[in-house]
């Protein structure tokens, strides 16, 4: 059955994480069972098209960048073929219920891992903190074992 009203995938409104363009090809290449030098090729079999159309769709709605931005990061491309690309992805994805079913996963996947890489660092900076207060706490009664334990983290040991 063909639609032609599907609804556009789209990130959740008030989203305001910017995805990178490098895993939105990976995202899409991995999906698509191709590499990400296909998806930056100059093919035009319909195998390697379309999974690119829809990468330079969700690199438009997900990165944040420029047109000409973006068909850089896609093999040089100029910006005209980005928007070529992007209607064409629109269309596929109004008509087509497993592509449109497939981006909505990619999008889900994509923001999750963008949104834990930031949770990470918060916890990577929280435990800097308060290995900086022990230091802090430690010097006062051992500053000579602090200054050699500053000393050995310095040199990365």
């Amino acid at each position: 059955m063909t639609h032609n009203n599907l609804p556009l995938p789209l990130p959740p409104a008030g989203t305001s994480v910017r995805v990178p363009v490098d895993a939105i090809k990976e995202a899409v290449a991995a999906w698509y069972d191709m590499t990400v030098a296909q998806i930056d090729s100059r093919q035009q079999t319909q195998k390697i098209v379309r999974p690119r159309h829809l990468a330079i769709y969700l690199a438009h709605v997900l990165s944040g960048l420029r047109l000409w931005e973006i068909g850089e990061q896609f093999g040089g491309r100029d910006h005209t073929s980005c928007m070529h690309a992007i209607l064409k992805a629109e269309a596929q994805l109004r008509r087509d219920p497993d592509a449109n079913a497939a981006i909505r996963t990619i999008i889900e996947q994509l923001l999750e891992q963008e949104t834990a890489v930031p949770r990470a660092e918060r916890m990577v900076e929280q435990a800097m903190a308060e290995i900086k207060d022990g230091l802090v706490a430690m010097s006062r009664r051992e500053p000579e074992f602090t200054l050699r334990v500053l000393a050995a983290l310095s040199k990365g040991r």
